[in-house]
């Protein structure tokens, strides 16, 4: 079965770089996709939407963010975004 992944722009890549805890940065962030969930949550917040510019080579797998807990997140963006889509 292909797994599903999360890709982001690469033009963020500098800004989720410097969020990222770890050698070069002392962000607040352990994973990327702590990152890229954060960024979703305000987004839908802020109820803006970005495009996927070019993205980068090599996405996050989907297992990375279920690990972490951040299935019910996706589901309840998608739910805000998209609210009488059929389940």
């Amino acid at each position: 079965m292909l797994e599903r992944r999360i890709a982001y722009s690469k033009d963020k890549a500098d800004v989720i770089r410097r969020l990222q805890a770890g050698e070069e940065s002392t962000g607040p962030f352990a994973f990327i996709a702590d990152v890229l969930v954060f960024a979703a949550a305000v987004g839908m917040r802020r109820n803006r939407r970005v495009p996927l510019s070019e993205p980068l080579a090599e996405p996050i797998r989907q297992s990375v963010f279920d690990r972490q807990g951040y299935d019910t997140m996706f589901n309840l963006i998608a739910l805000h975004a998209e609210p009488n889509a059929a389940v």
